[in-house]
């Protein structure tokens, strides 16, 4: 979804919306936008994260992400220990 058509614009959204979880990707970031999310994201709880996640979903299938996003969601559960 990142590094397709389209994927600079999923980077920014997820920079605005859910930057907790952009930064646990870094090979989307420049160093440079990487060091400027590093503040934003400084002593962030897991209870920031389900937040910042829920609410991008909610503003994702708005604009029909549903499939993409509910994927992404399945992955990322599996992979938790």
């Amino acid at each position: 979804m990142c590094r397709g058509t389209g994927g600079e614009d999923m980077i920014d959204f997820l920079a605005r919306c859910a930057p907790t979880w952009l930064v646990q990707m870094p090979w989307l970031l420049s160093s440079d936008r990487l060091e400027g999310l590093q503040p934003a994201v400084l002593g962030a709880t897991r209870h920031r994260m389900l937040r910042e996640m829920v609410e991008s979903v909610e503003l994702l299938t708005t604009v029909g992400m549903t499939v993409p996003v509910v994927y992404f969601m399945v992955k990322q559960r599996r992979m938790s220990p």
